[in-house]
């Protein structure tokens, strides 16, 4: 699942999602990105698989665990072959429907 602005993806706490994070609106024509990382608050949300896709545009990652009713905020970080460091902020809710 790709979010983009104004989509706030709901699990509940058993499952095991792919969520991706779209930098191609930041990037410059032939720009690429690299070294990704990603934090949540609170704790508890386990993220794994953090991977840039083929076109160096977003990071992909696989997101289980949470506590139920919680929502979590996760950052993600990359650097740019144009020496930019770009953030990307996104919002996840733990529901048990």
């Amino acid at each position: 699942m790709s979010v983009t602005a104004k989509q706030v993806p709901v699990k509940q706490p058993g499952e095991t999602l792919n969520l991706e994070m779209d930098f191609t609106e930041l990037l410059n024509s032939g720009e690429t990105i690299s070294l990704p990382s990603v934090t949540t608050s609170p704790t508890g949300l386990t993220v794994t698989n953090v991977a840039i896709d083929s076109t160096a545009k977003r990071v992909g990652m696989t997101v289980s665990g949470g506590t139920d009713g919680t929502t979590y905020r996760f950052e993600v970080t990359v650097n740019t072959n144009l020496s930019q460091v770009l953030e990307g902020d996104g919002i996840l809710k733990v529901r048990d429907r």
